[in-house]
């Protein structure tokens, strides 16, 4: 699994699925407060090949005429990820179920309103038509309708072939 934790955006991204975390204590990523030297920007690390490294904050000088300084990349291993930075994926992992679930809620939710909407379409539709009944498959039976479509002209089409080889054989016209 590939482990990002982005400090400066709050948000811990696992095997591309990125979940914000603005309730976790992000100062823990700050180091010593008095100096700017150890202030975290990022985590990079992978299970599988238990590698990884921490970015830290570019550091900002005061004086226009030199230049920003970005200290080097730590390299850290598993044993250092568990230590310092493994605890974030307890909450990592609560926040996307819960992200999960509201998002499937909400596609169900979606549904719902689609197939009310379309029930609500069909029958104005159906009271502008006096009364006269017209038939609407549910969405959960049009694959099966489609199926039942291509057997049906499967049949028709073989139907014809024969019917165009009995003409041969008899004289008939094409």
């Amino acid at each position: 699994m590939q482990i990002t934790i982005v400090v400066e955006d709050k948000t811990v991204i696992c095997d591309g699925v990125a979940v914000p975390l603005p309730d976790v204590d992000w100062s823990v990523f700050d180091g010593d407060p008095s100096t700017k030297w150890d202030d975290v920007a990022a985590v990079q690390y992978n299970t599988d090949s238990k590698q990884g490294h921490v970015e830290y904050r570019t550091i900002v000088t005061s004086n226009a005429m030199r230049p920003n300084i970005r200290p080097g990349d730590m390299p850290i291993d598993e044993a250092h990820f568990n230590g310092a930075f493994g605890w974030i994926l307890e909450p990592y992992t609560q926040a996307r179920d819960a992200q999960v679930r509201r998002e499937r809620e909400a596609a169900e939710a979606a549904k719902q309103a689609s197939v009310k909407a379309s029930a609500a379409a069909l029958e104005t539709y159906r009271a502008t038509k006096g009364g006269v009944p017209v038939e609407a498959a549910p969405l959960e039976d049009v694959d099966e309708l489609k199926a039942k479509l291509a057997e049906l002209e499967r049949q028709v089409s073989a139907q014809q072939e024969s019917f165009r080889r009995l003409d041969q054989i008899t004289g008939g016209e094409e």
